[in-house]
């Protein structure tokens, strides 16, 4: 169970990542003057007996993202060798089936960035400054949620345990700085607040981390035996997501 439940995780992951490569690459590929994916005539000319195309559209310029590499894609009932079938997945169908919304979106960004308003997120100040720490025999989602969470909610990441080989590899391969430990923090900075991510659990902390230093918790595991008690309201996200860097 436990098995099938990261194996879905990290496809979740994977396919996300995919799907926002493809968005990218036509998007891209489309700013040229050739694009490598069809426009239908009605995208490029509000005249189908004119020989003059006007401009095309948002939709036009990004060759229709994912939903429309999905859909010319081999997909939805190929047949392989044998009686196979090859059947879209979940995610596939996701991204079709809002296709029409994503336009929407596309249609109503202004052409210049510029113009496009500033919306102020709520960042609740429990979190401001804090160290962002995930768990013991820390991973990538724990690091990299860490990292992300610093960065959002303007705090310090931090290092629950020693990195293992693939959490190295993505922080070499972006050149992102390998965070500090926890310890070595708090041994600067005592009174440190400390938000948990990827982690609710005190049988996953660090020991370094007292109780009463948590000002909050991101992660997307359940609650179980072992989950942080408090002795104040804390600031508490805990999302049933695939992974808590998507949050």
């Amino acid at each position: 169970m436990r098995v099938g439940v990261i194996m879905a995780s990290w496809g979740l992951r994977i396919c996300s990542v995919l799907l926002a490569i493809q968005v990218f690459h036509n998007t891209n590929l489309c700013s040229s003057q050739e694009c490598p994916i069809p426009i239908d005539s009605k995208m490029t000319s509000n005249n189908s007996n004119s020989n003059v195309a006007s401009p095309p559209t948002k939709k036009a310029r990004a060759c229709a993202g994912a939903a429309e590499a999905l859909r010319r894609a081999e997909g939805d009932g190929v047949k392989y060798d044998g009686d196979i079938v090859r059947k879209r997945t979940r995610i596939e169908e996701e991204v079709i089936s809002h296709e029409a919304n994503a336009e929407k979106i596309v249609e109503g960004l202004p052409d210049d960035h510029k113009s496009i308003p500033r919306i102020e997120l709520f960042l609740p100040e429990l979190l401001r400054d804090a160290v962002f720490v995930g768990h013991l025999v820390t991973d990538l989602d724990s690091v990299a949620g860490a990292i992300g969470a610093a960065a959002l909610y303007g705090g310090v990441p931090a290092l629950a345990s020693a990195v293992n080989s693939e959490t190295q590899f993505a922080l070499d391969y972006w050149g992102v700085e390998t965070p500090r430990r926890v310890e070595d923090i708090l041994k600067e900075t005592p009174d440190a607040n400390i938000c948990l991510v990827d982690h609710q659990q005190t049988s996953q902390m660090n020991p370094s981390i007292k109780a009463d230093q948590i000002v909050g918790v991101i992660d997307h595991h359940a609650l179980q035996s072992k989950t942080i008690v408090t002795d104040k309201p804390i600031y508490i996200d805990i999302r049933p997501w695939g992974s808590m860097s998507s949050m």
